[in-house]
């Protein structure tokens, strides 16, 4: 789990490290003279019990330590507020650990920050009953008080499942846009050209850029650009938002627009030489897996070289030429297998 700190260490940080060390179970000789030493400040010794306190309010058994330290922080750095008008936000933050992903909340519950590491996703509940979904490399923060309902995508990707609430908007902020709905299913994208908007069941009034007209996005439709909207089948909507099961789906796309998606999710990286880029590939795949993708390759004749711990070259065969052209197609089986398809 990757943890990441909005300010500098302060003495909450290390108290939320250490009661999940000793709800985890024993410490050691070692472990408990550092401790010690450490609570004879009375700044830390007074953290310490807060964040106790704080977790006695949720009731809470044991856990799993990083997901203790997620929640014993979040409460802890919730300065100036009451500690039990935070339960309901926190107390699902579960879900981070069972969608595999790592974040860090900050402040209250309503006015939080959650993001994402490479090869990360997390699912995580909102004030309101709605629930979202972050891609890994993804930053979103919440916007929450009375009838309002916003957030703000800061970075990557979000699907959102939005409870329906008469006269309370549910809004999403990226970029320069902003899509609003009443309530639904649909999948935000921050990228280069701006948000894109995927739309699974919401009726939603997107504006790709302040000043801009509002657009229609419905279920099945996706608004890419500045006005480009078009429909899109049960199966391509399945594969645009595969990557919440961990998957990375394609359908005859170029190596090189493959090995683009492979880095945006995943915690190792791949290179593609331009001769290789047009190589063709068509499967599904988990995108913690780059390496063996990156493995797999080598069937097609081409030259795989790990440059580093993460980063893996693809280059084109010694002759300059893929096995059955620049334009081969490469297909895999599904999920768990990079090896191709008998």
């Amino acid at each position: 789990m990757r943890w990441r700190r909005k300010t500098a260490a302060a003495p909450c940080e290390p108290a939320a490290e250490w009661f999940a060390r000793c709800d985890a179970g024993a410490l050691s000789d070692e472990q408990q003279a550092e401790l010690a030493d450490w609570t004879r400040s009375p700044e830390n010794a007074r953290a310490l019990h807060e964040v106790e306190a704080a977790w006695a309010d949720l009731k809470a058994a044991a856990a799993d330590p990083d997901l203790l330290t997620l929640r014993a922080q979040a409460l802890q750095t919730a300065s100036g507020v009451d500690r039990r008008r935070l339960m309901a936000g926190l107390a699902g933050a579960g879900a981070a650990a069972g969608a595999g992903g790592g974040a860090l909340v900050f402040a209250t519950a309503a006015a939080a920050t959650i993001s994402t590491g490479a090869g990360e996703r997390l699912v995580a509940p909102l004030p309101d009953g709605s629930s979202v979904t972050l891609a890994p490399l993804s930053r979103l923060k919440l916007d929450f008080g009375g009838e309002r309902r916003q957030v703000r995508l800061m970075a990557g990707q979000a699907w959102f499942e939005a409870r329906h609430l008469a006269g309370a908007p549910f809004v999403v902020v990226a970029g320069e846009g902003a899509a609003r709905c009443p309530g639904g299913r649909f999948q935000v994208t921050l990228g280069p050209g701006g948000p894109e908007v995927l739309s699974e069941t919401a009726s939603l009034s997107v504006t790709i850029r302040r000043g801009a007209a509002p657009l229609r996005v419905t279920g099945g439709e996706v608004l890419t650009g500045p006005a480009r909207l078009r429909k899109l089948g049960p199966t391509e909507v399945e594969r645009a938002t595969a990557w919440r099961e961990g998957l990375l789906v394609f359908d005859d796309w170029p190596l090189g627009e493959v090995a683009a998606a492979f880095n945006r999710y995943s915690a190792d990286r791949l290179v593609v030489a331009d001769a290789a880029a047009a190589t063709r590939v068509s499967g599904a795949f988990r995108y913690e897996g780059a390496r063996d993708f990156a493995q797999a390759l080598s069937s097609l004749g081409l030259q795989v070289r790990q440059v580093d711990t993460a980063l893996w070259r693809v280059e084109p065969p010694p002759g300059g030429r893929v096995e059955g052209g620049d334009a081969a197609s490469m297909k895999f089986s599904r999920q768990d297998e990079a090896s191709p398809a008998p």
